[in-house]
Protein backbone atom coordinates (compact mmCIF):
# COMPACT_ATOMS: atom_id res chain seq x y z
CA UNK A 1 0.00 0.00 0.00
CA UNK A 2 1.41 3.36 -1.06
CA UNK A 3 -0.20 6.51 0.33
CA UNK A 4 0.89 10.03 -0.68
CA UNK A 5 -0.38 13.52 -0.01
CA UNK A 6 -2.44 13.49 -3.21
CA UNK A 7 -3.61 9.87 -3.15
CA UNK A 8 -7.26 9.12 -3.84
CA UNK A 9 -9.68 8.44 -2.28
CA UNK A 10 -7.69 9.00 0.93
CA UNK A 11 -4.63 11.28 0.92
CA UNK A 12 -1.85 11.09 3.48
CA UNK A 13 -2.68 13.38 6.42
CA UNK A 14 -1.21 13.85 9.91
CA UNK A 15 -2.65 11.61 12.59
CA UNK A 16 -2.86 7.96 13.64
CA UNK A 17 -3.30 5.40 10.88
CA UNK A 18 -4.75 1.94 11.48
CA UNK A 19 -3.90 -1.19 9.49
CA UNK A 20 -5.95 -4.37 9.34
CA UNK A 21 -4.66 -7.82 8.40
CA UNK A 22 -7.20 -10.50 7.48
CA UNK A 23 -6.44 -14.22 7.11
CA UNK A 24 -8.40 -15.98 4.37
CA UNK A 25 -7.90 -19.40 6.00
CA UNK A 26 -10.48 -19.85 8.75
CA UNK A 27 -8.85 -22.77 10.56
CA UNK A 28 -5.08 -22.24 10.43
CA UNK A 29 -3.07 -19.65 12.29
CA UNK A 30 -1.00 -17.43 10.00
CA UNK A 31 2.25 -15.71 10.93
CA UNK A 32 3.05 -12.38 9.36
CA UNK A 33 5.00 -9.15 9.73
CA UNK A 34 3.84 -5.59 9.12
CA UNK A 35 6.29 -2.89 8.09
CA UNK A 36 5.57 0.80 7.67
CA UNK A 37 8.12 3.01 5.89
CA UNK A 38 7.82 6.79 5.97
CA UNK A 39 9.83 8.55 3.31
CA UNK A 40 10.23 11.89 1.59
CA UNK A 41 8.80 12.03 -1.93
CA UNK A 42 11.08 13.82 -4.38
CA UNK A 43 9.44 15.06 -7.59
CA UNK A 44 11.82 15.60 -10.51
CA UNK A 45 10.67 17.93 -13.30
CA UNK A 46 11.21 16.61 -16.83
CA UNK A 47 11.88 18.81 -19.85
CA UNK A 48 10.52 17.93 -23.27
CA UNK A 49 12.85 15.68 -25.29
CA UNK A 50 15.72 15.93 -22.80
CA UNK A 51 16.69 12.67 -21.05
CA UNK A 52 17.24 12.69 -17.30
CA UNK A 53 19.91 10.27 -16.05
CA UNK A 54 19.56 8.83 -12.58
CA UNK A 55 19.88 5.75 -10.37
CA UNK A 56 17.02 3.70 -8.94
CA UNK A 57 17.41 2.19 -5.51
CA UNK A 58 16.58 -1.45 -4.86
CA UNK A 59 13.14 -3.07 -4.81
CA UNK A 60 10.88 -0.08 -5.37
CA UNK A 61 10.49 3.47 -6.69
CA UNK A 62 13.28 4.93 -4.56
CA UNK A 63 16.61 6.64 -4.97
CA UNK A 64 19.79 5.21 -3.45
CA UNK A 65 19.06 7.15 -0.23
CA UNK A 66 15.67 5.48 0.24
CA UNK A 67 13.55 8.49 -0.75
CA UNK A 68 10.49 7.94 -2.94
CA UNK A 69 11.10 9.47 -6.37
CA UNK A 70 8.54 10.55 -8.95
CA UNK A 71 8.94 12.42 -12.22
CA UNK A 72 6.55 15.11 -13.43
CA UNK A 73 5.88 16.34 -16.95
CA UNK A 74 3.37 19.14 -17.51
CA UNK A 75 1.29 19.40 -20.71
CA UNK A 76 -0.64 22.63 -21.31
CA UNK A 77 -0.85 23.16 -25.08
CA UNK A 78 -3.42 20.52 -26.07
CA UNK A 79 -0.74 18.26 -27.53
CA UNK A 80 -2.13 15.13 -29.14
CA UNK A 81 0.69 12.71 -28.31
CA UNK A 82 3.30 12.19 -25.60
CA UNK A 83 5.85 9.42 -25.22
CA UNK A 84 7.43 8.46 -21.91
CA UNK A 85 10.47 6.26 -22.30
CA UNK A 86 13.23 4.59 -20.30
CA UNK A 87 16.51 3.88 -22.06
CA UNK A 88 19.97 2.60 -21.13
CA UNK A 89 18.63 0.73 -18.10
CA UNK A 90 21.15 -1.61 -16.47
CA UNK A 91 18.44 -3.76 -14.86
CA UNK A 92 14.76 -4.63 -14.81
CA UNK A 93 12.64 -1.54 -14.11
CA UNK A 94 8.98 -0.82 -14.86
CA UNK A 95 7.37 2.49 -15.83
CA UNK A 96 4.04 3.74 -14.44
CA UNK A 97 2.22 6.94 -15.44
CA UNK A 98 -0.78 8.71 -13.97
CA UNK A 99 -2.42 12.03 -14.81
CA UNK A 100 -2.83 14.53 -11.95
CA UNK A 101 -2.08 11.94 -9.25
CA UNK A 102 0.85 9.90 -7.98
CA UNK A 103 1.04 6.46 -9.63
CA UNK A 104 1.15 3.28 -7.58
CA UNK A 105 1.59 -0.39 -8.44
CA UNK A 106 -2.17 -0.89 -8.24
CA UNK A 107 -3.29 2.63 -9.24
CA UNK A 108 -2.08 4.04 -12.55
CA UNK A 109 -3.35 5.16 -15.95
CA UNK A 110 -0.64 3.53 -18.06
CA UNK A 111 2.14 1.05 -17.35
CA UNK A 112 5.01 -0.65 -19.17
CA UNK A 113 6.24 -3.78 -17.41
CA UNK A 114 8.62 -5.28 -19.96
CA UNK A 115 11.39 -7.68 -19.05
CA UNK A 116 14.87 -6.32 -18.38
CA UNK A 117 16.04 -6.90 -21.97
CA UNK A 118 13.21 -4.74 -23.41
CA UNK A 119 13.14 -0.99 -22.77
CA UNK A 120 9.93 0.47 -21.34
CA UNK A 121 7.99 2.94 -23.50
CA UNK A 122 4.53 4.50 -23.09
CA UNK A 123 3.05 6.10 -26.19
CA UNK A 124 -0.12 8.02 -25.25
CA UNK A 125 -2.39 9.75 -27.77
CA UNK A 126 -5.69 11.58 -27.59
CA UNK A 127 -8.80 9.53 -28.37
CA UNK A 128 -12.37 9.13 -27.17
CA UNK A 129 -11.17 7.86 -23.79
CA UNK A 130 -8.46 10.52 -23.50
CA UNK A 131 -9.73 13.63 -25.33
CA UNK A 132 -7.08 15.77 -23.62
CA UNK A 133 -3.57 15.09 -22.31
CA UNK A 134 -3.34 18.42 -20.50
CA UNK A 135 -2.30 18.32 -16.87
CA UNK A 136 0.47 17.09 -14.62
CA UNK A 137 1.74 13.64 -15.58
CA UNK A 138 3.49 11.79 -12.78
CA UNK A 139 5.84 8.90 -13.57
CA UNK A 140 7.20 6.23 -11.25
CA UNK A 141 10.09 3.92 -12.10
CA UNK A 142 9.92 0.72 -10.09
CA UNK A 143 13.12 -1.28 -9.68
CA UNK A 144 12.34 -5.00 -9.69
CA UNK A 145 15.83 -6.04 -8.61
CA UNK A 146 17.84 -6.03 -5.39
CA UNK A 147 20.66 -3.96 -6.91
CA UNK A 148 20.81 -0.30 -7.97
CA UNK A 149 19.86 0.35 -11.60
CA UNK A 150 20.98 3.33 -13.70
CA UNK A 151 18.67 4.55 -16.46
CA UNK A 152 17.58 7.53 -18.55
CA UNK A 153 13.97 8.72 -18.45
CA UNK A 154 12.50 11.11 -21.01
CA UNK A 155 9.18 12.70 -21.96
CA UNK A 156 8.68 13.71 -25.58
CA UNK A 157 5.79 15.63 -27.13
CA UNK A 158 5.09 14.70 -30.73
CA UNK A 159 3.19 16.29 -33.57
CA UNK A 160 0.99 14.14 -35.83
CA UNK A 161 2.97 12.31 -38.54
CA UNK A 162 3.19 13.78 -42.00
CA UNK A 163 1.00 12.26 -44.69
CA UNK A 164 2.26 9.56 -47.01
CA UNK A 165 3.67 11.11 -50.17
CA UNK A 166 5.10 9.97 -53.50
CA UNK A 167 8.72 10.71 -54.37
CA UNK A 168 10.76 10.19 -57.53
CA UNK A 169 14.04 8.29 -57.40
CA UNK A 170 16.71 10.48 -59.04
CA UNK A 171 18.75 7.42 -59.99
CA UNK A 172 16.14 5.34 -61.77
CA UNK A 173 13.34 7.88 -62.32
CA UNK A 174 10.90 5.32 -60.88
CA UNK A 175 8.05 6.67 -58.76
CA UNK A 176 7.97 5.20 -55.24
CA UNK A 177 6.07 5.93 -52.07
CA UNK A 178 7.85 7.45 -49.09
CA UNK A 179 6.63 8.25 -45.61
CA UNK A 180 8.01 10.56 -42.95
CA UNK A 181 7.33 10.42 -39.21
CA UNK A 182 8.42 12.44 -36.21
CA UNK A 183 10.17 9.98 -33.89
CA UNK A 184 12.34 9.63 -30.79
CA UNK A 185 16.10 9.42 -31.43
CA UNK A 186 17.77 6.07 -30.73
CA UNK A 187 14.45 4.19 -30.72
CA UNK A 188 13.64 1.27 -33.00
CA UNK A 189 10.55 1.40 -35.24
CA UNK A 190 8.85 -1.21 -37.39
CA UNK A 191 7.24 -0.19 -40.69
CA UNK A 192 4.55 -2.56 -41.94
CA UNK A 193 1.94 -2.66 -44.71
CA UNK A 194 -1.47 -4.16 -45.40
CA UNK A 195 -3.66 -3.88 -48.53
CA UNK A 196 -6.77 -3.58 -46.34
CA UNK A 197 -7.52 -3.35 -42.62
CA UNK A 198 -8.93 -6.88 -42.50
CA UNK A 199 -5.54 -8.38 -43.46
CA UNK A 200 -2.73 -8.57 -40.87
CA UNK A 201 0.09 -6.09 -41.35
CA UNK A 202 3.26 -7.44 -42.96
CA UNK A 203 6.55 -6.03 -41.60
CA UNK A 204 8.62 -4.25 -44.26
CA UNK A 205 11.57 -2.92 -42.27
CA UNK A 206 12.90 -2.23 -38.79
CA UNK A 207 14.89 1.00 -38.49
CA UNK A 208 16.61 2.74 -35.62
CA UNK A 209 16.04 6.49 -35.60
CA UNK A 210 19.22 8.55 -35.57
CA UNK A 211 17.33 11.85 -35.32
CA UNK A 212 13.80 13.15 -34.81
CA UNK A 213 12.61 12.24 -38.32
CA UNK A 214 12.34 8.77 -39.80
CA UNK A 215 11.84 8.41 -43.56
CA UNK A 216 11.03 5.12 -45.22
CA UNK A 217 10.83 4.57 -48.97
CA UNK A 218 8.96 1.49 -50.17
CA UNK A 219 11.21 -0.26 -52.74
CA UNK A 220 8.17 -1.36 -54.76
CA UNK A 221 7.44 0.99 -57.70
CA UNK A 222 4.17 2.88 -57.49
CA UNK A 223 2.82 1.05 -60.52
CA UNK A 224 3.14 -2.21 -58.59
CA UNK A 225 1.49 -1.05 -55.40
CA UNK A 226 -2.11 -1.67 -54.51
CA UNK A 227 -4.14 0.65 -52.35
CA UNK A 228 -3.20 -0.04 -48.77
CA UNK A 229 -2.10 1.18 -45.35
CA UNK A 230 1.29 1.71 -43.75
CA UNK A 231 1.86 1.45 -40.00
CA UNK A 232 4.73 2.68 -37.82
CA UNK A 233 5.14 0.79 -34.54
CA UNK A 234 7.49 1.81 -31.74
CA UNK A 235 9.55 -1.19 -30.57
CA UNK A 236 11.68 0.52 -27.94
CA UNK A 237 15.38 1.06 -27.46
CA UNK A 238 18.31 -1.34 -27.58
Amino acid sequence: IFVATNSTPMPLTPGRWYLGVYAYASTNLTSYKVRVTESVTIVVELTNAIPYSTIAGTNGAFDISGNSVLYRFVITNNDSKVIFSITNATGDVDLFARLNAFPELNAFDFASVNLASIQDVLSIVTNTDWPSLNGDWYLAVYNRTNVNVTFDIMATLQTPPTALSAVISTESAVAKFASSWTVIPNMKYEISFTPDLSTPFTPLATNKASGTTLIYTDPTPVSGLRQGYYRLRLLGGD
